[in-house]
């Protein structure tokens, strides 16, 4: 039998239908229906059949074990439909009829009807808890029991539908024109994702910001300072998910914390537009930034990731590190102003040594102490791609200008280092100076607000001077003397260089407190003078002591002015009985009292010499 195309469902290589319940009420109403021209198979009625062959309707009837004649006159029937039904009623009798003829709107004579014969008249059956009720007369008691054993208890009407099923082979109609009845909905793609803002915004309460609807289909999205908070962040990040026109957002100071972040960084999983984002000053803490990092490993198409200001800890930075190996992708990334220490910088570095995209790093404003700089600086010695680095207001000291110096001569690819305020001293400084005379890589050099003092500035110049490719160096807030300041400004004229200089800030070592004591001794000294023979000059009435008046007026008659408030703190000095008179025995033991404080001072200062030589040594061998 050949496929007709029909909402149907058969079963091939049947020739006989089984009709559903549904269609009874249908093919009741279609003789009162109006004629319309159909084709075999219409979808005009849908149906759910079940074909079942001649052999199996004649197993039903018992009919099997009947003569050949009987047989073919069974088979002559084109299809017969069995259909449950609700009840049986006395106007079964009308089921009988005739089926009317339909137009064919292509044929424009119609089709004749085959008359049913007694043969084909149906016959209608009703079956209740196993009881049977036969209507007509025209099968016999053995086909009645044999179908109730077959259907069970089920009240089924069997009926002639004539020819009005096609199984000849020669119809080539296989269009059903499906598409045509069943054309589904125009769906609008919306590319920018404002309706599921304004949804998503009404769903959490938020009023929808009237700027990031405007801006939706821009490419740049630039929300400073607008409060969203976290209940506002997560509607734009679900709008953004299958945004096509975004490269660029900008979302700084908007207090998104945790959840507005963790929303963020998994829209930046899906979506493959978005090149920039910057979330500084946003308090996203150590589960937001974890979030980021985890993002990173996935996202293939963000340039740059701008996250300082949001209270990043060490605790964050092997996750941080964990993407630099990772991603292939991003080539800026800003971790400043945020709490990294000397373990979140070790960790990080690891991360730079193994990245081969990364091109600035910034990690100024944060906690970064000797070892974590050492550990920084040993990165560039592996990594060829860095061109700059920012470690500006950490504290690197000499120890990681020490390191710096030592793998910078090696480094070829970075071009901008910025070590400003990490006080490092002259040592350092030295080192520095030493390594830019050998340096070609190097283009811009930030060491201001350093005490390097006037020997490391003429180190830094110096090694300048043989550098061809520096452009600009950065001296601010150092104070030098009229002779390197001199040496700054020819420098300039000589070489095509930019060099920023002058101010008082940076740290300075404060300096030294001369006291009175130390002010009368120098005094003696200076005129090749004793103590005895001072204090005999300024005992006018010969006494054996000095007060305070006799000590003033003595001190300005010999040439050494003192303030009221000097010579206040050289009577406390000197007068250890607090009786306001000083003997000869007090001036001794005053002098005696000073030699003392200045050996302990130089044997100080040794000692803290000796430790900074130390901790270089010690860098030297990390290195």
């Amino acid at each position: 039998m050949k496929k007709i195309h029909s909402k149907r469902s058969y079963i091939y290589g049947f020739d006989k239908v089984v009709k559903t319940k549904n269609e009874t009420h249908k093919t009741n109403n279609e003789a009162t229906r109006p004629s319309q021209t159909t084709r075999p198979f219409s979808r005009a009625v849908p149906k759910t059949e079940i074909l079942i062959d001649s052999k199996t309707l004649n197993d039903i009837h018992g009919r099997n074990n009947e003569n050949a004649s009987d047989i073919k006159t069974f088979n002559n029937i084109n299809s017969i439909q069995v259909k449950p039904i609700q009840e049986i009623n006395s106007n079964q009798e009308n089921n009988t009829e005739k089926i009317e003829a339909k137009q064919d709107t292509h044929v424009t004579e119609k089709k004749e009807i085959i008359p049913i014969n007694n043969d084909q008249k149906s016959v209608k059956w009703a079956w209740s808890h196993g009881e049977e009720k036969k209507e007509e007369n025209t099968i016999q008691e053995a086909s009645t029991d044999h179908l109730t054993s077959v259907l069970g208890n089920m009240k089924v009407e069997i009926e002639d539908v004539g020819n009005r099923y096609d199984d000849s082979d020669d119809s080539d109609d296989w269009n059903t024109d499906l598409e045509d009845d069943f054309k589904a909905p125009a769906v609008i793609y919306d590319s920018t994702g404002s309706d599921e803002y304004r949804r998503l915004c009404k769903k959490y309460g938020v009023i929808p910001v009237s700027y990031l609807l405007r801006h939706l289909h821009e490419p740049a999205i630039v929300m400073k300072h607008h409060g969203l908070g976290p209940k506002g962040a997560v509607p734009l990040a679900y709008a953004l998910l299958n945004n096509t026109k975004v490269e660029r957002l900008v979302v700084a100071d908007n207090y998104i914390k945790e959840d507005g972040a963790k929303a963020l960084a998994e829209m930046l999983q899906e979506n493959m537009y978005i090149r920039e984002l910057n979330i500084a000053d946003n308090f996203i803490g150590t589960e937001g930034a974890n979030a980021f990092a985890k993002t990173l490993l996935f996202n293939t198409t963000l340039r740059t990731l701008i996250i300082k200001g949001n209270h990043i800890t060490d605790r964050n930075a092997a996750a941080f590190a964990g993407a630099l190996r990772a991603n292939t992708t991003l080539s800026y990334l800003d971790l400043s102003h945020n709490e990294f220490g000397e373990l979140g910088a070790i960790s990080l570095a690891n991360g730079i040594a193994d990245n081969g995209n990364l091109d600035v790093m910034d990690l100024s404003w944060n906690s970064i102490r000797g070892r974590g700089g050492v550990a920084l600086a040993k990165s560039l010695k592996v990594n060829t791609t860095l061109v700059s680095l920012n470690i500006a207001w950490n504290g690197i000291s000499d120890i990681g200008a020490f390191a710096l110096a030592k793998f910078l001569r090696k480094n070829t690819t970075l071009q901008r280092l910025d070590i400003s305020n990490n006080r490092i001293g002259e040592m350092g400084a030295i080192k520095l100076g030493k390594c830019l005379a050998v340096n070609n890589a190097l283009i811009q050099f930030k060491i201001s607000t350093n005490p390097i003092g006037n020997k490391g500035v003429e180190a830094i110049l110096s090694g300048t001077k043989n550098n061809e490719v520096l452009k600009t160096l950065g001296l601010e807030e150092i104070t030098v003397s009229r002779k390197v300041h001199d040496e700054i400004e020819e420098l300039m004229e000589v070489r095509n260089i930019k060099i920023f200089h002058g101010g008082k800030g940076g740290y300075q070592k404060p300096m030294k407190q001369v006291t009175p004591m130390e002010l009368l001794d120098e005094f003696v000294k200076l005129n090749k003078w004793r103590l005895i023979d001072i204090f005999f000059r300024l005992d006018k009435d010969k006494s054996g002591d000095l007060s305070k008046d006799e000590l003033k007026c003595g001190l300005k008659d010999t040439g050494l002015e003192m303030s009221s408030k000097q010579l206040d703190v050289l009577m406390d000095y000197l007068d250890k009985n607090k009786d306001n008179k000083i003997q000869y025995r007090q001036l001794i033991e005053g002098k005696f009292l000073l030699v003392k404080e200045r050996r302990l001072s130089a044997r100080l200062s040794r000692s803290r010499s000796a430790s900074i030589n130390q901790q270089l040594k010690l860098a030297e061998r990390a290195t």
